[in-house]
């Protein structure tokens, strides 16, 4: 048991000595910001003073006293401070006692819990596009979910961390065709990509002039420089997912397919539509373009469907950056259409 809940435990034992009912999660102790407030304080008689019509600095008084004849483990003082807070000071013992369960539970064991009772959860994080080097802008959230991985996994869940691969769609014949511009030596379409990497990139390709067999070669080539950077940063995944390949399996028609079946589909000037306003969006979004392209959201939903009634996941966390921020409602509610709760 950590020193944390055997203050708790011993705060609640003293309330209930002095009969001031106390619900335990009611009890919170903090670290104090400046060391001459204590190692741990907790503002427990300001809540409970109420609910007995005591003036909070009174009780806090009287529970210290109780506190301290108690003799609490590793604590060798209990103080009132302001309006009725109360501060403990700990002996050196309580770091050694932590040192040997350090010690005796090794790295693997030690700090570990099961509170998420093996539950399988997917973790879907940085899922930059593979369209240029992994920058500080679409790379930053790599650190977030990383970290929460790793607390995660050594809290019980089951965890998987997965990187999106955006490896199909305008972005990829933009980036094809950026590179097969440069390799004729002609100027970069306006809205394609500048960068030099695109040049360095042209040089090294010999395929046909097609700008899907171009962009997905460079597209290729860029994962790896991303894996790479990401390896520095001692970032892994256990899988890297290709959007192009849930939309080369038919996934996409199949899970439209599931809302058809559902009511949720629609035709409008020549566009697929889903009706996400019956569940709680702002508007309804196109599945399928008048030309015949399956939009963003209509690969993401089948990716989601994919995750969760193919793969099977409990739970499924999506790590996004600012600039996706806009299409939460969206998956949400589209999420919700899959029969699965948002």
């Amino acid at each position: 048991m950590t020193t944390e809940h055997r203050l708790a435990d011993a705060i609640v034992t003293a309330l209930g000595e002095l009969q001031v009912p106390i619900d335990p999660q009611a009890v919170q102790l903090v670290r104090p910001a400046r060391l001459e407030h204590g190692d741990w304080s907790t503002n427990v008689a300001l809540v409970a003073a109420k609910s007995v019509g005591r003036p909070p600095r009174d009780l806090a008084t009287e529970l210290a006293a109780r506190l301290q004849a108690n003799s609490i483990d590793d604590v060798v003082e209990v103080e009132v401070a302001g309006p009725g807070f109360i501060n403990f000071r700990l002996a050196p013992t309580w770091l050694h006692k932590a040192l040997r369960d350090v010690i005796a539970e090794g790295e693997e064991k030690y700090a570990t819990s099961d509170l998420g009772g093996g539950e399988r959860v997917q973790i879907e994080f940085v899922s930059a596009n593979p369209t240029g080097p992994l920058h500080v802008g679409n790379g930053w959230l790599g650190s977030y979910g990383d970290a929460l991985a790793r607390v995660m996994s050594r809290c019980g869940w089951d965890v998987a961390r997965e990187y999106y691969v955006n490896d199909t769609g305008g972005q990829i014949r933009l980036l094809g065709e950026s590179l097969l511009a440069r390799r004729r030596g002609d100027v970069v379409p306006e809205e394609g990509y500048q960068g030099e990497y695109v040049t360095q990139l042209a040089s090294r390709y010999d395929g046909p002039d097609d700008i899907v067999e171009a962009g997905r070669f460079a597209a290729e080539k860029i994962l790896e420089n991303i894996r790479a950077t990401l390896e520095r940063l001692d970032i892994h995944f256990d899988e890297w997912y290709s959007q192009a390949s849930i939309e080369d399996t038919g996934q996409v028609a199949d899970t439209i397919e599931l809302f058809r079946e559902r009511g949720l589909v629609y035709e409008e000037d020549g566009a697929l539509w889903l009706r996400l306003t019956e569940l709680g969006d702002s508007r309804d979004r196109v599945l399928v373009r008048s030309n015949g392209d399956a939009t963003y959201l209509a690969g993401d939903l089948a990716y989601h469907r994919e995750k969760f009634l193919v793969r099977k996941f409990h739970r499924v966390i999506d790590v996004f950056g600012a600039d996706h921020h806009g299409q939460v409602a969206s998956l949400k509610a589209g999420v919700a259409a899959l029969g699965i709760e948002p």
